[in-house]
Parts: structure tokens; C-alpha cells; sequence
């Protein structure tokens, strides 16, 4: 948050926006500074602000009698009666002999629930532990309980409109003044500030907006107000009153019910946002967006400040009200992460429903991954990475899914947030599906090629394959390994040839031991390649006499599947791909510059500034130098997963031989994988053909590649 400066000698630049330490000329931009823009401080708790005309809004104090009508109010004698509102919070309502009120409120007491499509499906399968782990290295991250209307349960009320209340209402309320009181910061920015604010007079709570008069915005535009729509006022926690004071725009906000997701992602923490719980959120949430595009309408500012939720139901603030479809306007307010290309106006897109499906679409990598989706102009509004490069423990699935739905072509994106919901259902039900051992015959196959154009430049093949299976093909180990292309001590075919080595001679363990412990096997295969490579080093060269990057390394992917049970490790930028008929995904991360710099933390425009973001930050070969100069070899910091394999389950292991050449694009490149991958049912033939589609895109770098597929065991 950007907390003003309390220098009063400072002046705000209208031009952009900035605090400007000369009073004449913006030290910042330097425009000439107008007369009046002196810069004053924010309001201060305590302030008190009068807007005229308010109309009181008849919410009661509903924190006194709990939530949610799936539970009986209390009782609270019979000159009271409890109803429905927004977010289904039971609001306070003088009982009245007005016959209009009371036809109101049977109404509102009649409401039908909104079940959903799948909903059965889903808790069907809720209650079955999820059967895909990171096991290390793990990022720590405080366990939190989760709140009781965090992953609410039970059918779901109907968002009930306001209007109709406010309507029965209409001849009982009068507007009127009313004095309201700053009670704390709720968010603060550089032009803006959210306050927790209360009327003095009857106690009711509200959300103040304070904001600076934007350049060349003009102070009776800057107070326009307008009465929100039937639409905006059936899922908007509306505004209701405008006012200029002091040189400050302030709007008076309905008070949101519940919390907002980015307060939910917080509080449930990394180990609570799991599949069920996201899911529970993001169901109701597509299904309010669904309405409002249904009413040809639109939010155009969603992201997880403005969603707010509470029993399955959602409000939405950040607008005064929904636009209208067609849209005629083209630059709206936009938050980067979060807004469409279209939105920020730098696309000549028409803006549509595709705006909010790319908006859910983040807010859905939100959820996954705890941070803002990396994106940049220079991204072209797409994240630059998938959700689980930040969150590596979550199961794969949902992945590909979310970069679909934040493609920054409208035309690519889902054709209607029903559809991507539809979607992120069907894949949470293969998820929770591998918590079952359904039993698996597996058959692999490995291949490497030198490349067709690399082997013109280096005569070397670099890449190592390792495929073994035992007779019944319910044990097997498998490896790729791709070694660094230059390298004055030693070569990447000596270092991606001692993983491979070492793989061989750890697959008696493997198959002779009645209980195997993959983890121990994986992590002592990695670590003693790694120090192979340094043995090799220190005995052939002596002490370097160059710097460390100069020493030979490799990627390694080393992977064990017993009984079904896949464990792999991962390390470098080669990559394990999890492919089925209607999805593929990474299951490992690369470790590169680019990447590794994001997840710790990095800010997206840094990273795209880096020279050769995509060369190796890990890889076998780690070590110290001795004071001697002798390698000392350091355990590579790898990742390890762990998933249960179903029917219909691919798992390719490959270099980057392949995916840098299968296609024109990542994309490209991914669905002429998959195309070859889901079409050809033998292993061994569908190596080749990946060889040759590699190849025909150039064979610019060596091509190692394995494949496992898992077919339903019948016995």
C-alpha cells in the first residue's frame, strides 16, 4: 500500500498524479504545477463527513443475529421478522401493517434455491484426500483454520434483489442527511482510499471512497451520480451518495457482507486452498457472473477485492453499477493481473463477456497460486507463468484450464464462464478420482535423437534416456537427462550420462525390494550423480581456474511408479508433461532464471529485464569451492512429486529438444504433442513420431524423450 506523504510543502501533479517536491514544475513528469493543487492530507479517523440526500437503506445490525437462513434466527418476539437479502444475511425488518411490505416479504421468504448442475457429482467426491503431493522442497506457510463460511455447504439461496425491498419501502423512507464517520484505513493507494465508516446517527455501517479529481476530470462530472439499474442492484453492494470535499471525490458505499476472496485466500492459507475449497467459492462466483451476462450485462472489474462471499453467494463492489452490453465505451478502470487487454484499452478487441471470463479465469490462478497473476503489456496481459509454478503441491488439472480462460485473444478464451466452470468441475472429478488405487498396466518406451540440425554444429548426442520395467510392468523407472550444451570442464554427455549410470545401477534396489522407499531412491540417484560429477571434475582438471559455471552439468527428471504410484524428481528445465484425452499439463516446473525468479518473488517487469532468462538456475553440478579450489559437492535443491495414475494417463518425460520444436509456439508445441501422444496407443511408436515432429520443426537441439502409458487393468 502507497501511504501518503504527510510533507505539506509537497504539491500533487495533475498530469500524473504524483507528489511533486517543487511547487512550480512536477519533479516527477515535469509538468508546470496549476495553482490549487496543493497536496492536503487524507481524511483522518474520526472525520466527520455530511452527504444530503442519503436514503437509509433497511439492513438492521445483522452481525446481532447471525448468518445464513440454512440455520433458524433466533427468536426475537414477534414484533420483528427475519428475511432474506444479499448474500442470504438475515436483515431486520419493523413488522408494518403496509400490505405492499408484507407481499414483499412473503415473496422474498418464497424464494426458490439455485441448485448446481454438478453439484451432486462434486460432494460425491468431496470427502476423498487428494492424491498429489510435493514432497520437497516445500515452501513453509502457517496452517490456518478454515473460517465455518469459508467452503460453506448445503444448497444454495438465490441472490435476492434489493430494489424490490427498497421499493416497499419507498413510500416509508424519506431521504435525508446523514453524518458519517471515518472509522479506520480499509485499503489505501496512491490516488485512492477505502474507509470503514459508520453513521453517527443510527450506527449503520459503511464503505467510504476517497479519491483525488483525476487530470482534466471536471468537479460536477467528478459528482455525477446515478441511481443503480434493477441488475447492478441485484449482485452490486451499490454506491448511494457522492460528494466533492476538500478537493476529494468521496462516495458512500453499501457495506460488503462476508469477506472478500482475497481476505478468504488469506485466512484458509496455502494448505487450505485446496480443489474442494476453491471450488466452493468459484461455483458460486461463475454463477453470478453467468446471471449478469445473461441480463446483457457485464462487471469489467472483477479481481478478489471486489468478490465478496458468504454462503455460497457472491456481491460484487469496484463499480457504481454493470455496463450494458454492447458495450460503447472502450478504457475502463483496470487492474493488472486481473483486467482483460481490452479492458486497459490496449487492445482494439470489443469488449464483452470475454472481459469477465479472463477476470475469473485470474482470480482462479489467485486462488491456486496466493499471488497476482504475473503479467505485463509485455506479456501481452497473459501470465507468464501457470499457477502451479508458485504452488507446485497443487494437483495438476486445473492449469491449463486457467491459462485458456486468461489468453489475451477474446476469441480463445472459454465461450462462457458456464463452460469454464463446466470445465474446472470435469477436471476436479479426475483429481479427487486419484485418491482411489485404480489398478493400471503400464507400458513405456524411450528414445533420443541428436537432432537433425544440431548434430551439424556438435557431433554429440547430450541427452540420456533410462527406461526399466519389471515382467509384470507394475514396477518402473525411468529418466531423461539433458547436459549443458558448453562447458571447459568436462561435457553435458558426461554429465547426463552419470545420472543415467546411476539410474542403472539403483534399478536392482527397485525391483528386488519388498517395500520400496522412492523418495530415499530418487533423492540418493540425484545427489550421487551430482557428486559423480564432481569426482569427475576434481580428478581429471585439479583446482579450476575458471569460474564455476564453467564446470559440466544436466537436467535431470528421474521417475519410479510402483503399484500405480508415480514418484518423480525434477530438476533443471526438463519437463514431466501428465497428458490425457482432454487436457495436458506440466507436472514440474522449470528451473530457470525466469522462473525461479518470479516464484521468489520478483517483480514480472525485473524478470522480463533479465539477460538469458531461460538459462539453467539449477542443475546437477552444485557445489562449493574449497579454499584449494576443489569442488565440494552441494545436494541440488530438486522437487519431488508424488501422483497416482489412472486409465488413460500419459507421462512424458522429455528435453527441451522437443518442446522448443514441436510447434511454431508453446501452445503450438503443447497440442502437437498431445495430438501424437493421445493418437497412438504404443509408446515405442508414439517416441519416434515426437522424434520426427521435433525434427521437422528444425531438430535444433538433441531430443530425449519417455513415455508411459497407463491402461485399465482388467484382471
Amino acid at each position: 500500500m502507497d501511504e501518503r506523504s504527510q510533507d505539506k510543502t509537497k504539491v500533487n501533479c495533475a498530469a500524473c498524479g504524483s507528489d511533486s517536491s517543487d511547487p512550480q514544475w512536477c519533479s516527477h513528469c515535469g509538468a508546470r504545477i496549476h495553482e490549487g493543487t496543493k497536496e492536503r492530507d487524507w481524511l483522518e479517523v474520526g472525520e466527520i463527513v455530511v452527504f444530503e440526500n442519503v436514503a437509509a437503506l433497511v439492513q438492521g445490525n445483522d452481525t446481532q443475529i447471525g448468518f445464513s437462513s440454512l440455520t433458524p434466527a433466533p427468536d426475537l418476539g414477534n414484533e420483528w421478522e427475519a428475511h432474506r437479502t444479499r448474500l442470504d444475511i438475515p436483515a431486520l425488518v419493523k413488522q408494518s401493517d403496509d400490505a405492499g411490505l408484507q407481499e414483499a416479504l412473503n415473496a422474498l421468504a418464497t424464494v426458490e434455491p439455485i441448485a448446481s448442475s454438478s453439484r451432486d457429482t462434486i460432494d460425491a467426491l468431496l470427502d476423498a484426500e487428494s492424491a498429489f503431493e510435493l514432497l520437497g522442497p516445500t515452501t513453509s506457510a502457517d496452517a490456518k483454520p478454515v473460517p465455518h463460511d469459508s467452503t460453506p455447504e448445503g444448497p444454495r439461496d438465490a441472490v435476492v434483489a434489493e430494489q424490490e425491498l427498497r421499493a416497499a419501502h419507498s413510500a416509508k423512507v424519506s431521504a435525508r442527511s446523514s453524518r458519517i464517520r471515518t472509522v479506520s484505513v480499509r485499503e489505501s493507494y496512491a490516488q485512492r482510499r477505502l474507509w470503514d465508516a459508520v453513521d453517527i446517527d443510527d450506527g449503520q455501517s459503511w464503505v467510504l471512497e476517497e479519491r483525488r479529481l483525476q487530470s482534466g476530470e471536471k468537479p460536477q462530472d467528478a459528482v455525477s451520480f446515478s441511481v443503480a439499474d434493477e441488475v447492478s442492484e441485484q449482485f452490486l453492494f451499490n454506491a448511494v451518495a457522492r460528494t466533492l470535499y476538500d478537493g476529494r471525490v468521496l462516495t458512500l458505499y453499501e457495506m460488503p457482507r462476508g469477506q472478500s476472496l482475497e481476505t478468504w485466500r488469506r485466512s484458509v492459507g496455502r494448505d487450505g486452498a485446496t480443489p474442494k475449497a476453491i471450488l466452493s467459492v468459484l461455483e458460486p462466483l461463475c454463477m453470478a457472473v453467468s446471471r449478469m451476462h445473461a441480463a446483457g450485462k457485464v462487471h469489467l472489474h472483477l479481481n478478489p477485492r471486489t468478490v465478496w462471499v458468504h454462503h455460497q453467494e457472491v456481491g460484487f463492489t469496484g463499480v457504481d453499477q454493470l455496463e450494458a452490453l454492447p458495450v460503447q465505451r472502450t478504457r475502463f478502470r483496470a487492474t493488472l493481473g486481473f483486467s482483460a487487454p481490452e479492458v486497459f484499452g490496449r487492445s482494439k478487441q470489443q469488449i464483452s463477456t470475454p472481459a469477465d471470463i479472463y477476470s475469473v479465469g485470474a482470480i482462479a490462478y489467485y486462488l491456486i497460486a496466493g499471488v497476482l497473476p504475473p503479467t505485463s503489456p509485455e506479456t501481452a496481459f497473459a501470465p507468464a507463468i501457470g499457477p502451479r509454478d508458485f504452488r507446485p503441491s497443487f494437483p495438476p488439472g486445473w492449469g491449463e484450464l486457467i491459462l485458456h480462460a486468461t489468453d489475451p485473444v477474446a476469441a480463445r478464451r472459454p465461450p462462457t464462464v458456464e463452460a469454464l466452470l463446466k470445465s474446472l468441475q470435469e477436471a476436479y472429478v479426475t483429481i479427487k478420482a486419484r485418491a482411489g488405487e485404480a489398478p493400471v498396466l503400464l507400458a513405456v518406451e524411450a528414445e533420443t535423437h541428436i537432432g537433425y540440425t544440431k548434430k551439424k554444429r556438435s557431433p554429440i548426442n547430450q541427452d540420456s534416456v533410462f527406461v526399466a520395467q519389471s515382467s509384470n510392468r507394475r514396477r518402473i523407472l525411468m529418466a531423461v537427462a539433458d547436459g549443458v550444451s558448453t562447458a571447459t570442464y568436462g561435457s553435458g554427455d558426461l554429465a547426463s550420462g552419470f545420472l543415467v549410470k546411476r539410474a542403472e545401477a539403483a534399478w536392482r534396489t527397485v525391483l528386488e525390494s519388498e517395500q520400496l522407499d522412492t523418495e530415499a531412491i530418487l533423492s540418493d540417484i540425484i545427489n550421487l550423480a551430482n557428486q559423480d560429477i564432481c569426482e569427475y571434475v576434481n580428478e581429471k582438471y585439479g583446482a579450476l581456474k575458471a569460474g564455476p559455471s564453467q564446470v559440466m552439468g544436466s537436467t535431470a527428471l528421474v521417475a519410479i511408479i510402483d503399484e500405480g504410484l508415480m514418484t518423480l524428481a525434477a530438476l533443471g528445465d526438463s519437463r514431466a508433461y501428465l497428458i490425457r484425452q482432454d487436457m495436458m499439463e506440466s507436472i514440474s516446473r522449470d528451473h530457470n532464471l525466469f522462473t525461479v525468479s518470479l516464484v521468489e518473488g520478483l517483480s514480472i517487469d525485473a524478470v522480463l529485464a533479465i539477460p538469458h532468462g531461460d538459462a539453467l538456475a539449477r542443475c546437477l553440478g552444485t557445489f562449493d569451492l574449497d579454499r584449494e579450489g576443489f569442488l565440494a559437492p552441494i545436494h541440488p535443491p530438486f522437487d519431488t512429486y508424488r501422483l497416482r495414475l489412472l486409465p488413460g494417463d500419459n507421462i512424458l518425460l522429455c528435453s527441451d529438444g522437443l518442446f522448443d520444436y514441436a510447434g511454431a509456439t508453446y501452445e503450438e508445441s503443447e497440442a502437437n504433442i498431445k495430438r501424437i501422444v493421445v493418437s497412438e496407443n504404443h509408446p515405442g511408436i508414439a517416441c519416434l513420431e515426437l522424434i520426427l515432429l521435433a525434427n521437422r520443426g528444425g531438430g535444433g537441439d538433441n531430443i530425449g524423450v519417455v513415455l508411459l502409458k497407463a491402461f485399465a487393468d482388467k484382471d
